[in-house]
């Protein structure tokens, strides 16, 4: 066994024993190749960790941005940077909106509802909002604010309208790439926890040009605040922003990010998101998606619809063809038809499927994700080399089922790949 499938085990161990990372064995869990089958490995072990220690539970988060305005911290990476000049049509959204948009959102099965803005909102508004929201829209979610600095005073008055907790965070190269002080976040983050606030801090916004240290850095920071949800979000190059010509993130990276913070979070993290939203973060341990809408920091114009049509009810899918059980403020299981009711419409019938079944979830290697017909059973199943050895561990003789992977046949000798989705359609009685 290699050196880093051992340390992904040994992180593994510690993290369903509720033990955290320190710094040196984060750094080797970070310098692990992203497109290596040792940071598979490591991926697969921390989706292992999530289901054991999140019960299969998945959660989604509906964010709204509320004012399209100019900002005049001008972060560097922020598409409402006063300085960049993206604005032309200022919007912000009347408590009418919020309130349809938050209900939406609970309809759709929304454990969070999130409202965005920028630094300088004005916080009494943000409270009497709240508080109309929790009037108008009965259930068990919670409200997460994310807005500018406050005091142990503005926590304590965010709590009484109705907020159950707040996302504050210490970006990556704060202070350096915005104008903020990494002190004063941090105190902000900390009179939250003692205001009994939920603590949301993930380490963001992460691109190819942040080094290891810096995200180790930033990560552990983050855990002594006392965050309970935390994860990574990649940057998102917005054009006419002073970050806007770098490259992004790759997905393998983000989705070895998520794996790394699940894992060394010790399992004191009550959730991980990974966001842009994709099936390898929720297979790495990411257990929390984001929709959004309104004033996007990743985007120059506001988004009135799902922004780049990421719906709930995507999110859902995505959410369950990773295995878990997604559930709402009122501690229910969603089901895609659930967002079908609520007007989700564009999914189909055959999207309407199970629970993905993990078999030998002990596997902490490669796997792959096969549809099984007429059962239109999902299985997630160690990944086999050959069409031949998938046939043989679903028990089928060659010439009773067809393999195929994205429409094409496969041969009993073609190869299969870490992560493929793959159909098997019976053609024969096994006999």
């Amino acid at each position: 066994m290699s050196v880093a499938r051992a340390l992904a085990d040994m992180a593994l161990r510690r993290c369903l024993r509720g033990e955290a990372l320190e710094r040196e064995a984060l750094l080797e869990l970070l310098a692990v190749p992203p497109a290596s089958d040792e940071a598979l490995y490591l991926r697969h072990a921390a989706h292992k960790a999530a289901l054991a220690l999140d019960g299969g539970r998945a959660y989604l988060w509906g964010a709204l941005g509320l004012d399209y305005t100019p900002c005049p911290m001008n972060c560097a990476f922020c598409s409402l940077g006063e300085a960049w000049k993206l604005i032309d049509a200022p919007r912000s959204y009347t408590e009418t909106e919020i309130i349809a948009h938050a209900r939406a959102y609970v309809a759709a099965g929304a454990r969070f509802v999130v409202l965005r803005t920028t630094q300088f909102y004005d916080l009494d508004a943000l409270c009497g909002m709240l508080a109309a929201i929790r009037k108008a829209v009965p259930g068990g979610y919670e409200i997460i604010l994310n807005t500018g600095e406050f005091d142990a005073d503005a926590a304590l008055a965010v709590r009484r309208a109705g907020s159950s907790g707040v996302y504050h965070t210490i970006r990556v190269r704060e202070g350096r790439d915005t104008a903020f002080d990494p002190d004063v976040r941090e105190a902000a983050m900390l009179a939250a926890v003692r205001a009994g606030l939920r603590l949301v801090a993930l380490v963001e916004p992460v691109g190819p040009e942040h080094a290891d240290q810096e995200l180790a850095d930033c990560f552990l920071r983050i855990m002594t605040t006392g965050a309970s949800i935390s994860g990574v979000m990649a940057r998102v190059p917005v054009p006419g922003t002073p970050l806007g010509d770098q490259p992004p993130l790759s997905p393998a990276r983000l989705a070895q990010l998520a794996a790394i913070f699940r894992l060394a979070g010790g399992g004191r993290l009550a959730g991980v998101c990974a966001h842009p939203a994709a099936l390898e973060n929720m297979t790495a341990g990411a257990n929390i998606v984001v929709v959004e809408k309104g004033a996007i920091p990743r985007d120059s114009a506001p988004s009135e619809r799902d922004w780049q049509a990421f719906s709930a009810a995507g999110a859902v899918r995505l959410l369950r063809r990773a295995g878990y059980a997604v559930r709402d403020g009122d501690g229910r299981e969603i089901e895609d038809n659930l967002c079908m009711r609520n007007g989700e419409t564009s999914m189909t019938a055959t999207e309407a499927e199970n629970h993905v079944q993990i078999v030998r979830p002990e596997h902490c290697g490669a796997r792959v994700i096969v549809l099984v017909q007429p059962e239109e059973r999902r299985l997630s199943l160690p990944r086999p080399k050959t069409a031949r050895q998938l046939l043989e561990a679903l028990g089928l003789a060659e010439e009773t089922a067809l393999v195929a992977r994205q429409g094409e046949l496969l041969t009993p000798d073609r190869r299969i790949w870490p992560d493929d989705e793959l159909l098997v359609r019976k053609v024969a009685s096994s006999g």
